[in-house]
C-alpha cells in the first residue's frame, strides 16, 4: 500500500464532524473557549460538578510514544500502537507498518467512549483472476483476510461494530451520512500508474442505538473505505476508522468534548519519522523474504513434480521388468533388464549380464573384448 501508517489521516481535527457539532467549543459569552475550558453545561456531565473550568491533561500514547492528546483529568486511555506479528498472518502485507488501536474512557467499563481502531487491508476474491478459487473468504493470502470490497457504511455494520459489541442488543441504524470531504482528502494524495488508474474512495459515518449491559447508548462509527483498483489487484483498506459513544441521554452534551479531544492530538514528529524509516526497511525485507518464499515454493513444486515423475518411471520400469542404467563411457541413460544384478558395459556398447557377483568379463576367455566397466542403476 503507498501509506501504511495511518496518523497523518487519523489526526487531522475536523474530519470527524460529530453530526455537525463544533470542533472549537464556545464559552457562555459566545467566543471562542481557551485550550483548558469548555462550557458550563458541558462540563456539567463529564465532572458532575457545577463548575466552568474543564481541566484537560495531555498524555502520552504509552506504547512508543508516538502522539499525545488532551483528555478530562480522571479519565483513562488503553491500548497504542499496535504491530502485527507476519509470523501470525501467514503474510507481511498487514505488518509493514504501525497501526492504531487506542481508547478513550471515562471508566474502566467505557461507557463513554472514543476508539481509534486499526487499519487492516483486504483482498478481494473476485479481484484474483483464476487463482481466486483457492482461497475462499475468511482465508489469509499474503497476510490479509480474503474478504469482497465493502461500501463504508456495510463495512461498520457488518464488520465494526458486532466485532466492538458482540452483546448489543435493539441495535437501530438512527442515519448513514456520507462524508465526501474525508474521501476527497484522501483522493488528493491517491497512488495513481497510467493505464492502471488510481486508488478511489469513500466515506461515510453511521449512528446507531443499541443496548449493552443495562445502558441504552448511543454511538456514532467513521471510515474511509480505500479501493486499490487495477493498481492492487483487489486489495482495499479501512482508513480513519473509529467510534465514540455515551448513554443516548448524554451524547449531545458530550459531542463538543469528543471533538475537543480529537483535535488536540499532537504527532511525535522524531517518531514518525523513524518509523517511515523502519517501514521502507520492513518493506524490503519483505519483499526479499516474499522472493525467498516464491524460490522455496517453486522448488518445492519441481522437486514433488520429479518426485511424482521418478515414482510413476518406477512403476513403469517394474510393471516391464525393466531398469534405468548409466553408460560407463557415455554417462547416459539406458534401459535394460531388471532380471540380473549385475551390469557390464564396454566402449562399443556390448553387454553382458550376470547374477554372479565375482563375474568379470575382462577375464573371461570365452569374451573377446577386456574394455567392460560396469554399468550401475542410475541413482534415485
Amino acid at each position: 500500500m503507498a501509506n501504511h501508517t495511518q496518523f497523518p489521516i487519523l489526526l487531522m481535527a475536523g474530519l470527524f464532524s460529530l453530526a455537525g457539532c463544533s470542533t472549537q467549543p464556545k464559552t457562555q459569552s459566545g467566543g471562542p473557549s481557551s485550550a483548558g475550558s469548555i462550557s458550563a453545561s458541558a462540563l456539567d456531565i463529564t465532572s458532575g460538578k457545577p463548575h466552568d473550568v474543564l481541566y484537560l491533561r495531555r498524555v502520552m500514547e504509552p506504547r512508543e510514544h508516538a502522539f499525545s492528546l488532551l483528555i478530562p483529568k480522571g479519565w483513562r486511555t488503553e491500548g497504542g500502537i499496535l504491530r502485527i506479528n507476519p509470523m501470525t498472518m501467514n503474510g507481511a502485507v498487514n505488518t509493514l507498518g504501525a497501526k492504531v488501536d487506542f481508547q478513550v474512557k471515562r471508566d474502566e467499563r467505557g461507557t463513554v467512549l472514543m476508539h481509534w481502531i486499526p487499519e487492516m487491508t483486504y483482498k478481494d476474491p473476485r479481484r484474483m483472476g483464476a487463482g481466486g478459487f483457492a482461497f475462499p473468504v475468511g482465508s489469509m493470502y499474503m497476510g490479509m483476510k480474503v474478504y469482497p470490497l465493502m461500501p463504508p457504511f456495510a463495512f461498520l455494520q457488518q464488520a465494526v461494530f458486532p466485532a466492538q459489541h458482540p452483546q448489543a442488543r435493539n441495535v437501530k441504524v438512527l442515519e448513514q451520512r456520507p462524508q465526501p470531504h474525508l474521501a476527497q482528502v484522501f483522493q488528493k494524495q491517491a497512488p495513481c500508474r497510467p493505464g492502471m488508474g488510481c486508488y478511489t474512495y469513500d466515506a461515510g459515518l453511521l449512528t446507531v442505538t443499541y443496548d449493552e449491559d443495562g445502558v441504552h447508548y448511543k454511538e456514532m462509527l467513521l471510515t474511509a473505505i480505500e479501493d486499490s483498483g487495477a493498481l492492487g489487484v483487489g486489495m482495499w483498506t479501512n482508513k480513519s476508522t473509529m467510534l465514540v459513544r455515551a448513554p443516548a441521554a448524554e451524547f449531545e452534551k458530550l459531542a463538543p468534548l469528543f471533538s475537543l479531544i480529537q483535535s488536540s492530538e499532537k504527532l511525535n514528529q522524531s517518531w514518525l519519522a523513524a518509523e517511515r524509516r523502519g517501514e521502507a526497511q520492513r518493506a524490503r525485507n519483505a519483499l526479499a523474504t516474499q522472493k525467498y518464499v516464491e524460490n522455496v515454493d517453486r522448488q518445492i513444486v519441481e522437486h514433488r513434480r520429479n518426485t511424482y515423475a521418478e515414482i510413476a518411471n518406477d512403476m513403469y520400469l517394474n510393471m516391464t521388468n525393466q531398469e534405468e542404467y548409466v553408460n560407463p563411457y557415455t554417462k547416459e541413460v539406458e534401459t535394460g533388464t531388471n532380471q540380473y544384478s549385475n551390469r557390464w558395459q564396454n566402449a562399443g556398447g556390448e553387454v553382458v549380464y550376470t547374477n554372479d557377483p565375482n563375474y568379470d568379463p575382462n577375464r573371461d576367455p570365452n569374451v573377446e573384448h577386456t574394455d567392460f566397466k560396469r554399468s550401475d542403476i542410475r541413482p534415485r
